[in-house]
């Protein structure tokens, strides 16, 4: 019996590695897309490290900062922390617009970035410690349309990553969720975050923008689906190549009984 348990956590562990190596260790996810998935996590996680340097933004009070406590939108208040987070999020960025060829056809799939790339630009635009509230609407709207937007294209991912996508999806989900719970929290209480759990906050916005970095690296379009899209697409120009060259054969036949 010790066996077959042995055994059966074996094979658990071998199918948990061979998922693993499937998702990070083959196709695009190379050295480039290592160092894509690690600038914006390791970034985002270490801005409370940063902001003891002085290179991100520390409020009065540190870390019992105005309502929330310490967050990500704080810390980058400073020119040099909104520049590094701008370009630690390019890589992830860039490859949400690659992947998105891939699955144009989807309806609203280019609205849901869209709205994602401007709504993000805004909020590393618009600081949270000058605009408050444009900077909060700007938050809101971009980490919705994202989240719509991966919900859209979890469907298309590749077999060997589809676990892994599902994975981060449901955490940024659940990461964001507990992002509103906590601002409607410190609406009825402006004091309770800050006194009694400061970084709780950050903690929950760096998990939501750590799984929106990684996922679109690792997402791959399913081949079987794309081949099968491919092969309607081929059936239905070659239906329409026959009917026309029927059209005319017609055409043809009629044109010499008339004459």
């Amino acid at each position: 019996m010790e066996v077959d348990n042995n055994d059966g956590a074996q094979s658990s562990t071998t199918s948990f590695i061979g998922s693993f190596h499937a998702a990070f260790g083959s196709g695009r996810v190379g050295k480039l897309g290592c160092f894509g998935i690690l600038a914006p996590v390791v970034y985002v996680w270490s801005l409370p490290l940063l902001g003891h340097l002085g290179f991100a933004y520390q409020c009065r009070n540190f870390p019992r900062c105005q309502n929330v406590g310490a967050s990500v939108s704080s810390y980058i208040s400073t020119p040099m922390a909104t520049g590094a987070m701008a370009a630690c999020f390019f890589f992830p960025t860039m490859h949400l617009w690659l992947n998105v060829q891939h699955v144009a056809h989807i309806r609203c799939i280019l609205p849901t970035l869209f709205v994602f790339q401007v709504c993000f630009g805004m909020f590393l635009s618009c600081p949270v410690e000058k605009v408050h509230t444009l900077h909060g609407i700007a938050t809101c709207t971009f980490c919705l349309s994202a989240l719509i937007h991966y919900c859209m294209v979890l469907r298309y991912t590749a077999y060997d990553r589809y676990r892994w996508c599902q994975a981060m999806l449901c955490l940024a989900i659940g990461s964001f969720a507990m992002v509103f719970v906590l601002v409607c929290i410190s609406f009825y209480d402006a004091t309770v975050l800050p006194q009694r759990c400061p970084y709780l906050f950050y903690v929950c916005e760096s998990s939501g923008l750590s799984t929106m970095a990684v996922f679109p690296i690792v997402w791959t379009r399913d081949r079987g689906e794309a081949g099968v899209q491919l092969g309607s697409v081929l059936h239905n120009n070659f239906s329409n190549s026959v009917v026309t060259v029927d059209r005319s054969a017609r055409e043809g036949v009629n044109s010499a009984q008339t004459i």
